[in-house]
């Protein structure tokens, strides 16, 4: 039993002394345990990482001020597309965090009882369950205005700026690691004005500025046990964004065919049934929300994320694997060759994806 996280416990509003922690080694950011009180009570309990989000006060402000909205709204009994919201739990200070005498920050949720997370969709049902939880996220924050919200990773999805990391990485990085990403910088540079349009309208404010989660696997909702979507979580990085970041990450994770480790590049594939499923689900609390210059662009965003994500594992792998957490030697080099495969099968699909959403909206 770690003393020092019990103690850390008895500092927040639970009724009952902490008795039992169990670490869950799921995410690559976060430290996150699950807190057992004496009366069986059950929290969660998270360190978060400083290395990420450096600006704490301004990630809790966000994470406060969308909860906070959307409890208002079930207040006035609005029929959200998700059953439940995340709850901080304040400390006995009355803070929604603490800082202990380390400076490492922690904060504490309410556990959410009968639910649990899959990495991939059981079938299409779920993927379509997803879609409306992630569509009517950024449907009920629709009123909510953007520039209330801190930025707490700055340039997060900019991938002029993502492509400048990575040829510095590149640059930078030991003969050995350059030698063996040949291949993989080849790709990125044949194809990055390709997919820089986006991040140019988005710069250029022909798209709308949403709130956005911006981190949209489907291990980021809980389901019940109907597999109905109830819970979207891990809000760290809602902010102002644009709608292709959530419907482009959506599908790099959900409609592929392997996880985004896998080996065998030969098993990455799209799986256009999932991708028909989340897009109609994702787009139904969306009606008469959209842009059209949203709804003409709208196909290039899941090729356009997976790109991004492809630059960031390689950039993480030539920079000595210091952001994502890796489980053996070249972990991120893998990974960003499964999102390149994934990359490929998007732009031979993009007519097809062009033609679900043209036929959904």
């Amino acid at each position: 039993m770690d003393g020092k996280h019990l103690d850390i416990c008895r500092l927040f509003e639970i009724p009952s002394e902490p008795v039992r922690l169990e670490r869950i080694d799921t995410g690559h950011i976060h430290g996150t345990w699950i807190v057992e009180t004496g009366t069986g009570e059950k929290y969660l309990l998270q360190e978060i990482n400083r290395l990420v989000f450096p600006d704490v006060p301004g990630l809790m402000h966000n994470l406060r001020t969308v909860t906070a909205h959307l409890q208002h709204k079930v207040s006035l009994s609005f029929k959200l597309p998700f059953q439940k919201i995340l709850t901080l739990i304040p400390t006995k200070e009355g803070t929604d965090w603490h800082e202990d005498t380390d400076r490492r920050c922690w904060r504490m949720y309410a556990y959410i009882p009968g639910t649990q997370t899959y990495d991939r969709p059981t079938d299409t049902a779920m993927a379509r369950e997803a879609g409306r939880a992630f569509g009517g996220f950024i449907s009920d924050l629709a009123d909510l205005n953007p520039a209330t919200l801190t930025i707490p990773i700055h340039r997060f999805h900019d991938l002029a700026w993502r492509l400048e990391q990575l040829d510095r990485a590149y640059e930078e990085a030991p003969q050995q690691r350059k030698a063996a990403v040949t291949e993989e910088m080849n790709f990125m540079h044949e194809r990055r004005e390709r997919h820089l349009l986006l991040d140019h309208m988005a710069r250029e404010g022909r798209l709308p500025q949403r709130i956005t989660h911006n981190d949209t696997k489907l291990n980021n909702l809980l389901f019940d046990a109907a597999c109905r979507a109830v819970c979207v979580i891990d809000l760290d990085t809602v902010m102002p964004g644009i709608v292709h970041y959530d419907y482009g990450d959506a599908l790099r994770t959900l409609a592929g065919t392997a996880p985004e480790d896998v080996r065998d590049l030969d098993s990455v594939r799209l799986d256009m049934e999932l991708l028909r499923a989340f897009t109609e689900g994702f787009l139904a609390p969306l009606q008469g929300t959209l842009h059209p210059d949203e709804k003409e662009t709208l196909h290039l965003a899941p090729a356009f994320m997976t790109f991004t994500q492809a630059i960031r594992f390689l950039t993480d792998h030539l920079a000595g694997d210091t952001y994502y957490r890796t489980a053996y030697p070249g972990h991120n080099l893998q990974r960003a060759q499964v999102q390149i495969r994934v990359v490929e099968e998007m732009e031979n699909n993009e007519k097809t994806i062009r033609q679900i959403i043209d036929d959904l909206q």
